[in-house]
């Protein structure tokens, strides 16, 4: 288990450079001012992008830019980013365990890509960071005004106490504006609530006296989650020997695989995705055959004799996968790592020695984890799985009683397996506007 365990965690570390997954009709406008048109891959962001993917059409070439090679990004859906020079508060923080005793202030020009959420005579934009939420107010012939979440601790350590100051902040940027002072005052530290602040400004106080376009739904900002749902099917193998585990006197079992073939698999699976479309739930439920029924020679303390042990079982489990950035044939890679358990539906065991038989092992319940790999395309999904499960115990009691109970026949053993599937998704892709 311990070298499952770290298969797994380092799963989860190559799994970092894991991208989005859709392309929608959108405009960049580079650093020099030229407008590209065509189509960007929307990853669905919940802080800045680092990185925006572009091509000019379906089948033309992916090229990446850097936020500093950008002035905006908007995508048909509305939902649009602004690089600029802002002034940032590098000591904002809301996490407990980061907290310093005493407000700390220190704002530094800091080159950001901010999401656009008002655009007008005056605008509102946010940067979403792990330890904060910062807003940008910007009016006509203004500088950027920041408004911040933030936290930090009292002299003596104890006391957590909250330094945001936006409803006085706002009142003295826009003090010549009765209705957005006015507005301020009851105003919530939210999208909502501050743009009702700004829209005030805008409509009342602007040169133009006319509001703000808000570039997509302030309730719903974007698709929080997408779900895969298909049917799937293919082979597994499966292997699961027994070995001695206390006596060391050689014996018929000892070194026997009871399974050790292929079986056929089939069953249904769903993929929650992330809003980031970085990562899904994976979960699914299959149907498989297990074990066989063969003779085993004889020992120098053991006779030959014969074993069945098969039967149907049942899978649950439910897991993460990590996608990889969608190629150029709209393919992409994964990892997935996760757990789960087997249910016996039905089976047969029996154990002869000669003419003497008893019954043998029980179903194939129990525990088990997983790694997978795959290669996504459009609707088919191929996984190659590789599952163990824990290590059981099976005493030989008949072989005991042939043998004149002179020795314990005790065994362990661990079940591993090995499957190949095909999976084909049901539902239309609900991030495609093809429906692909």
């Amino acid at each position: 288990m311990i070298r499952q365990t770290i298969l797994l965690i380092s799963c989860l570390l190559l799994a970092g450079a894991a991208r989005a997954q859709s392309f929608e009709p959108g405009y960049l406008i580079v650093s020099n001012g030229d407008t590209l048109r065509g189509e960007i891959e929307n990853r669905f962001w919940e802080t800045s992008p680092k990185e925006v993917r572009f091509r000019p059409t379906a089948t033309g070439a992916i090229v990446g830019y850097k936020p500093e090679q950008l002035r905006k990004l908007c995508l048909a859906s509305g939902r649009q980013f602004l690089y600029d020079i802002f002034l940032f508060d590098v000591y904002a923080e809301t996490r407990t365990n980061q907290l310093t005793r005493g407000m700390r202030i220190s704002q530094k020009y800091t080159p950001l890509f901010a999401e656009v959420l008002l655009e007008g005579p005056a605008s509102l934009l946010r940067v979403e960071r792990m330890g904060a939420t910062h807003y940008f107010v910007r009016r006509e012939t203004a500088s950027y005004l920041e408004l911040t979440e933030r936290l930090y601790l009292s002299k003596n350590g104890v006391s957590i106490m909250n330094g945001n100051n936006y409803v006085g902040q706002l009142q003295l940027y826009f003090g010549d504006c009765a209705a957005a002072v006015q507005a301020a005052e009851h105003a919530r530290f939210t999208v909502a609530g501050l743009v009702d602040v700004v829209q005030a400004y805008n409509q009342q106080c602007s040169a133009s006296h006319s509001l703000g376009s808000t570039p997509y739904s302030l309730t719903k900002p974007g698709t929080k989650m997408a779900w895969n749902v298909g049917v799937l099917g293919g082979i597994q193998f499966n292997s699961f020997t027994l070995s001695n585990y206390i006596s060391t006197i050689a014996s018929s079992l000892d070194g026997l695989n009871l399974d050790h073939r292929l079986h056929p698999v089939g069953g249904l699976y769903v993929d929650a995705l992330h809003a980031g479309r970085v990562l899904a739930l994976h979960s699914e439920a299959t149907l498989n055959r297990f074990g066989s029924q063969q003779e085993f020679a004889a020992s120098p303390t053991t006779s030959a004799g014969s074993y069945e042990w098969l039967g149907t079982q049942a899978q649950l489990r439910v897991g993460l996968r990590f996608f990889s950035a969608l190629s150029q044939r709209k393919r992409q890679f994964f990892g997935g790592i996760g757990a789960g358990h087997s249910f016996t539906l039905s089976y047969k065991s029996s154990l002869k020695y000669g003419t003497a038989s008893d019954s043998f092992l029980n179903g194939n319940d129990g525990f088990l984890c997983y790694l997978e790999a795959g290669v996504r395309q459009q609707r088919l999904t191929l996984t190659l799985t590789g599952q163990a499960a824990g290590t059981g115990y099976y005493e030989d009691t008949l072989g005991w009683q042939v043998r004149g109970n002179t020795h314990l026949l005790q065994y362990a053993g661990a079940m591993w397996s090995v499957s190949a599937t095909l999976g084909y998704r049901l539902n239309t892709n609900t991030d495609a506007r093809d429906s692909k």
